[in-house]
Protein backbone atom coordinates (compact mmCIF):
# COMPACT_ATOMS: atom_id res chain seq x y z
CA UNK A 1 0.00 0.00 0.00
CA UNK A 2 1.63 3.09 -1.48
CA UNK A 3 -0.87 5.70 -1.23
CA UNK A 4 1.14 8.56 -2.41
CA UNK A 5 1.62 6.38 -5.84
CA UNK A 6 -1.86 5.16 -6.48
CA UNK A 7 -2.52 5.53 -9.91
CA UNK A 8 -5.48 8.55 -9.32
CA UNK A 9 -2.34 10.53 -8.31
CA UNK A 10 -0.97 9.72 -11.13
CA UNK A 11 -4.21 10.86 -13.28
CA UNK A 12 -4.58 14.24 -11.69
CA UNK A 13 -1.29 15.07 -12.61
CA UNK A 14 0.41 15.05 -9.10
CA UNK A 15 3.84 13.78 -11.28
CA UNK A 16 3.43 15.98 -14.45
CA UNK A 17 6.64 17.68 -13.77
CA UNK A 18 8.40 15.01 -13.31
CA UNK A 19 7.27 12.84 -15.83
CA UNK A 20 7.96 15.85 -18.19
CA UNK A 21 11.42 16.49 -17.43
CA UNK A 22 11.78 12.36 -17.64
CA UNK A 23 10.51 12.87 -21.48
CA UNK A 24 12.48 16.13 -22.41
CA UNK A 25 15.72 14.09 -21.12
CA UNK A 26 14.32 11.11 -23.47
CA UNK A 27 14.04 13.31 -26.40
CA UNK A 28 17.59 14.97 -26.09
CA UNK A 29 19.69 11.76 -25.62
CA UNK A 30 17.48 11.23 -29.33
CA UNK A 31 17.51 7.27 -29.44
CA UNK A 32 14.67 4.85 -30.30
CA UNK A 33 13.75 2.55 -26.84
CA UNK A 34 11.15 0.65 -26.08
CA UNK A 35 8.95 1.94 -22.88
CA UNK A 36 7.53 -1.03 -20.95
CA UNK A 37 4.99 1.12 -18.39
CA UNK A 38 3.63 -0.19 -15.64
CA UNK A 39 3.77 -4.12 -16.76
CA UNK A 40 2.08 -7.42 -15.67
CA UNK A 41 -0.92 -5.09 -14.66
CA UNK A 42 -2.62 -8.33 -14.72
CA UNK A 43 -1.47 -9.95 -11.40
CA UNK A 44 -3.46 -8.76 -8.12
CA UNK A 45 -1.21 -7.88 -5.13
CA UNK A 46 2.21 -7.39 -6.67
CA UNK A 47 2.62 -3.50 -7.82
CA UNK A 48 1.14 -0.68 -6.86
CA UNK A 49 -0.53 0.43 -9.50
CA UNK A 50 -2.70 -2.76 -10.59
CA UNK A 51 -6.16 -1.63 -10.27
CA UNK A 52 -7.07 -4.55 -7.30
CA UNK A 53 -4.63 -2.78 -4.77
CA UNK A 54 -3.25 0.65 -3.07
CA UNK A 55 -6.85 2.40 -3.70
CA UNK A 56 -7.45 1.84 -7.76
CA UNK A 57 -10.28 1.61 -9.24
CA UNK A 58 -11.09 -0.11 -12.28
CA UNK A 59 -10.66 1.77 -14.75
CA UNK A 60 -7.42 3.94 -13.41
CA UNK A 61 -5.15 1.83 -15.12
CA UNK A 62 -5.83 2.68 -18.80
CA UNK A 63 -6.42 6.38 -17.76
CA UNK A 64 -3.03 6.69 -15.84
CA UNK A 65 -1.26 5.12 -18.67
CA UNK A 66 -3.00 7.53 -21.56
CA UNK A 67 -1.94 10.47 -18.95
CA UNK A 68 1.22 9.65 -18.72
CA UNK A 69 1.31 9.01 -22.43
CA UNK A 70 -0.15 12.57 -23.66
CA UNK A 71 2.85 14.06 -21.49
CA UNK A 72 5.49 12.30 -22.80
CA UNK A 73 4.15 13.13 -26.31
CA UNK A 74 3.13 16.64 -25.62
CA UNK A 75 7.23 17.22 -24.48
CA UNK A 76 7.91 15.35 -28.44
CA UNK A 77 9.58 12.30 -27.07
CA UNK A 78 8.94 10.61 -30.37
CA UNK A 79 11.82 8.53 -29.95
CA UNK A 80 9.86 6.30 -27.44
CA UNK A 81 7.88 2.69 -28.46
CA UNK A 82 4.84 2.27 -26.39
CA UNK A 83 4.96 -1.60 -25.06
CA UNK A 84 2.05 -3.11 -23.11
CA UNK A 85 2.90 -6.17 -21.10
CA UNK A 86 0.72 -8.48 -19.05
CA UNK A 87 1.89 -11.18 -17.26
CA UNK A 88 0.83 -15.20 -18.94
CA UNK A 89 -2.68 -15.66 -17.40
CA UNK A 90 -3.02 -18.09 -14.73
CA UNK A 91 -6.60 -17.98 -13.52
CA UNK A 92 -9.84 -16.12 -14.36
CA UNK A 93 -8.52 -12.72 -12.76
CA UNK A 94 -5.64 -12.74 -14.39
CA UNK A 95 -7.05 -13.55 -17.62
CA UNK A 96 -8.79 -10.04 -17.47
CA UNK A 97 -6.67 -8.10 -19.70
CA UNK A 98 -9.32 -6.40 -22.50
CA UNK A 99 -10.43 -3.88 -19.66
CA UNK A 100 -6.15 -3.14 -18.79
CA UNK A 101 -5.59 -2.27 -22.64
CA UNK A 102 -4.98 1.45 -23.50
CA UNK A 103 -6.16 1.76 -26.86
CA UNK A 104 -4.38 1.16 -30.45
CA UNK A 105 -3.42 4.62 -30.52
CA UNK A 106 -1.58 4.36 -27.03
CA UNK A 107 0.14 1.01 -27.34
CA UNK A 108 3.10 0.60 -30.49
CA UNK A 109 3.69 -3.15 -29.47
CA UNK A 110 1.99 -5.53 -26.92
CA UNK A 111 3.99 -8.09 -24.71
CA UNK A 112 3.33 -10.62 -22.50
CA UNK A 113 5.80 -12.18 -19.48
CA UNK A 114 6.11 -15.64 -19.19
CA UNK A 115 8.17 -18.23 -16.49
CA UNK A 116 8.27 -22.01 -16.61
CA UNK A 117 8.08 -22.23 -12.92
CA UNK A 118 9.46 -25.53 -11.05
CA UNK A 119 6.29 -26.01 -9.12
CA UNK A 120 4.18 -26.02 -12.58
CA UNK A 121 6.02 -27.05 -15.39
CA UNK A 122 4.49 -26.30 -18.17
CA UNK A 123 5.31 -26.83 -22.27
CA UNK A 124 6.13 -23.25 -23.62
CA UNK A 125 3.30 -23.31 -25.63
CA UNK A 126 0.95 -24.32 -22.53
CA UNK A 127 2.29 -21.22 -20.86
CA UNK A 128 1.84 -18.79 -23.77
CA UNK A 129 -0.75 -20.12 -25.59
CA UNK A 130 -3.68 -18.82 -23.94
CA UNK A 131 -2.63 -15.15 -23.20
CA UNK A 132 -1.07 -14.52 -26.92
CA UNK A 133 -4.34 -15.55 -27.90
CA UNK A 134 -6.71 -12.95 -25.88
CA UNK A 135 -3.66 -10.31 -27.10
CA UNK A 136 -3.96 -10.91 -30.67
CA UNK A 137 -7.83 -10.70 -30.19
CA UNK A 138 -7.23 -7.26 -28.57
CA UNK A 139 -4.53 -6.30 -30.46
CA UNK A 140 -4.18 -8.46 -33.81
CA UNK A 141 -2.48 -5.72 -36.00
CA UNK A 142 0.36 -4.77 -33.00
CA UNK A 143 3.85 -6.65 -32.81
CA UNK A 144 4.50 -8.97 -29.98
CA UNK A 145 7.57 -9.67 -27.28
CA UNK A 146 8.34 -11.00 -24.78
CA UNK A 147 9.53 -8.86 -22.14
CA UNK A 148 10.59 -11.33 -19.37
CA UNK A 149 10.77 -15.14 -19.85
CA UNK A 150 13.01 -18.02 -18.23
CA UNK A 151 12.59 -21.80 -17.11
CA UNK A 152 13.93 -23.64 -14.27
CA UNK A 153 15.83 -26.63 -14.71
CA UNK A 154 13.66 -29.11 -12.00
CA UNK A 155 10.33 -30.37 -13.69
CA UNK A 156 12.21 -31.00 -16.78
CA UNK A 157 14.71 -30.18 -19.90
CA UNK A 158 15.35 -26.95 -19.83
CA UNK A 159 17.47 -27.13 -22.89
CA UNK A 160 14.93 -29.37 -24.59
CA UNK A 161 12.20 -26.29 -23.43
CA UNK A 162 14.42 -23.62 -24.93
CA UNK A 163 15.26 -25.62 -28.27
CA UNK A 164 11.33 -26.63 -28.47
CA UNK A 165 10.41 -22.17 -27.80
CA UNK A 166 12.99 -21.12 -30.15
CA UNK A 167 12.71 -24.20 -33.43
CA UNK A 168 9.34 -24.79 -33.18
CA UNK A 169 6.86 -22.61 -31.07
CA UNK A 170 7.52 -19.24 -32.04
CA UNK A 171 7.85 -19.62 -35.60
CA UNK A 172 4.83 -22.21 -35.98
CA UNK A 173 2.49 -21.39 -33.40
CA UNK A 174 3.33 -17.42 -32.32
CA UNK A 175 4.17 -16.02 -35.28
CA UNK A 176 3.50 -12.33 -34.21
CA UNK A 177 6.14 -12.84 -31.45
CA UNK A 178 8.99 -11.11 -33.01
CA UNK A 179 11.63 -11.07 -29.75
CA UNK A 180 12.13 -11.51 -26.33
CA UNK A 181 14.50 -11.08 -23.34
CA UNK A 182 15.79 -13.78 -21.47
CA UNK A 183 15.69 -13.27 -17.99
CA UNK A 184 18.57 -14.68 -16.14
CA UNK A 185 19.92 -12.69 -13.24
CA UNK A 186 17.03 -14.42 -10.54
CA UNK A 187 17.19 -17.93 -11.65
CA UNK A 188 17.40 -18.97 -7.74
CA UNK A 189 13.87 -17.80 -7.50
CA UNK A 190 12.75 -20.34 -10.35
CA UNK A 191 14.43 -23.47 -8.78
CA UNK A 192 12.86 -22.96 -5.21
CA UNK A 193 10.92 -25.71 -4.81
Amino acid sequence: NQPEFRLSKIIAGDYDDFIRQWARDARAWGHPFFLNFNWEMNLAGIWTYVEKVNGNRRGDYVKAWRHVHDVIAGEGAANVTWVWCPNSAYDAASSDIAPLYPGDAYVDWTCIDVYNWPWNWQTFADMLGPTYDMVQAIAPDKPMLMGETASTEKGGSKSAWVTDMLEQQIPKRFPNLKGFVWFEKREAILDEN
